[in-house]
């Protein structure tokens, strides 16, 4: 949703301003929805879908991070690859 909110939204006043016979009903969620079955016309992923009968666009590059607390790599010790978290019991916070 950060990325609908931060990056997306912020366009749409110039946007629907430059092309008024166009309208916008944006919906941003973290949800992996079915984008065909719910109807839309078009949607930002930032994912990878395989196997998807989409047509698709790379619009940018998104950092993403993987954290751990202190208290987790204290006790668990650091990964040395990220294949090696396959092994461990993660929480995973979006």
């Amino acid at each position: 949703m950060s990325f609908g909110t931060l990056q997306v939204a912020p366009l749409l006043p110039d946007f629907l301003a430059a092309f008024p016979e166009i309208s916008i009903d944006l919906h941003s969620s973290d949800a992996m929805t079915d984008v065909i079955a719910e109807g839309f016309d078009a949607a930002i992923r930032i994912a990878v879908q395989p196997g998807a009968s989409l047509a698709v666009q790379r619009l940018c590059e998104v950092p993403r991070y993987l954290v751990g607390s202190p208290l987790y790599l204290d006790k668990h010790g650091r990964p040395k690859h990220p294949l090696h978290l396959t092994e461990r019991r993660l929480a995973v916070i979006v």
